[in-house]
């Protein structure tokens, strides 16, 4: 992998580090820090950081849950009336906004199935949809964050369940 810094001043030393990301959201340590000077050579290139990743994942099997959008804590993802996609909802106790958490023959990722539809959620691009039958785009990653909340990402895409122009956006939408 290359990278050029085009904004950076070339009459000055800069000072970079490099950290990785795969598509489990794993990121990196930091490599060692690499030196420009004001000539363009370089002190040394960076060592390959390691990805610090958990020896081993929590189990979530079989686990319900609501899928609370972290833009207001209050709105959760529900079927849309059609039941073949998503939209945003008042929490009750209706059992189309409970998710059940299915761990993967991979031993790793999880299928996302809703409760009272039994479809799973699948990722294709920028599309989340609700299917009948899982496939490589139901596989989903669960990432803790430092706040208490949890990114899901696709396991084929790398993408994430996100509300997209989350300030425009409430319930039912």
């Amino acid at each position: 992998t290359n990278f050029t810094d085009s904004g950076a001043n070339q009459s000055v030393s800069n000072s970079y580090t490099v950290r990785a990301v795969n598509r489990r959201g794993y990121v990196s340590k930091s490599s060692n820090k690499v030196s420009r000077a004001p000539n363009g050579t370089f002190s040394s290139a960076p060592a390959v950081p390691e990805l610090d990743v958990p020896a081993q994942q929590p189990s979530y099997h079989n686990h319900q849950i609501r899928l609370v959008t972290a833009i207001n804590g209050s709105s959760v993802a529900i079927p849309n009336a059609a039941g073949t996609g998503m939209v945003l909802g008042g929490q009750n106790t209706n059992n189309n906004q409970v998710w059940e958490l299915l761990l993967s023959p991979n031993g790793f990722s999880y299928l996302i199935r809703n409760v009272a539809s039994g479809r799973f959620i699948t990722g294709q691009n920028e599309t989340l949809s609700l299917t009948t039958s899982n496939n490589a785009n139901s596989l989903w990653n669960i990432l803790a964050l430092p706040n208490g909340n949890y990114r899901l990402l696709n396991e084929n895409n790398g993408r994430a369940i996100d509300v997209q122009g989350s300030s425009g956006w409430s319930d039912g939408t």
